[in-house]
């Protein structure tokens, strides 16, 4: 729908250890390489981070160098354009959704994605 061709959803996680709050990938498309699908993000590390503390959506149309590069078969190439989405409902954030785009997401597609992240957030309090 927003013709995104890489994504990723992280969701809440408890370290069982100190039991601080994690973000885990828990799903995602695209990802070429089996290291980047098994991720942890901290509250405030990296552009995820930072959007679950600051609870606001972030887009990005320069995406930096060592951001990963979308694999297929074809090859590989890197994205030109970024939306990171925290799932909320209300004041809870459940999690962060990230968006990869070859094109400019349009703004219908920024409030579709802001829409889906809080139904995806209820369905995760529930």
């Amino acid at each position: 729908y927003v013709q995104a061709v890489q994504g990723g959803i992280f969701t809440i996680k408890t370290n069982e250890h100190d039991e601080q709050v994690e973000l885990e990938m828990t799903a995602c498309y695209a990802y070429g390489h089996q290291k980047q699908i098994e991720k942890i993000v901290k509250p405030g590390e990296g552009l995820v981070g930072q959007v679950y503390l600051s609870q606001k959506t972030l887009q990005l149309d320069n995406i930096p160098n060592d951001y990963p590069k979308i694999t297929s078969g074809l090859g590989d190439a890197l994205p030109n354009h970024l939306l990171i989405v925290p799932l909320k409902l209300g004041d809870q954030v459940e999690g962060v959704i990230e968006l990869a785009s070859f094109s400019p997401f349009k703004e219908h597609e920024v409030e579709f994605v802001n829409r889906l992240g809080e139904s995806i957030a209820a369905t995760l309090l529930a």
